[in-house]
């Protein structure tokens, strides 16, 4: 049985370049500019609203890694994207566990050339 994570993780593989993953991964170009071309190229609600179960259980289990409530966790995560409204916290969401796929992505690609 595959882990919802990975449906996720393999969501963005198919929906963004290699290019785009690896971008995605180091937050270049910038997080907030990295936020808008992830945005644009998606349908933010439409994605949420597949995925939202598996975005806040992965902000769960970061959060209780990193010894925060959920919500102190989300609070400090999403901090740098000065969200205005529910749009841009689900974009911001996205983003954020998307970005942890990107790295999974890389390190799995990685293991396969080696």
């Amino acid at each position: 049985m595959i882990k919802k994570a990975e449906v996720f993780k393999w969501w963005v593989a198919d929906t963004f370049s290699w290019e785009e993953i690896q971008d995605m991964a180091r937050g270049k170009p910038s997080l907030k500019d990295g936020l808008k071309r992830f945005a644009d190229k998606i349908d933010v609600e439409a994605a949420y609203s597949r995925f939202s179960g598996e975005l806040w259980a992965e902000m769960a289990a970061e959060a209780e890694r990193m010894g925060h409530s959920l919500l102190e966790h989300i609070g400090l995560a999403l901090a740098f994207y000065e969200i205005k409204d529910e749009w841009e916290f689900k974009a911001a969401m996205l983003w954020y566990v998307a970005s942890d796929a990107a790295w999974d992505l890389i390190e799995s690609r990685q293991r396969a050339i080696i």
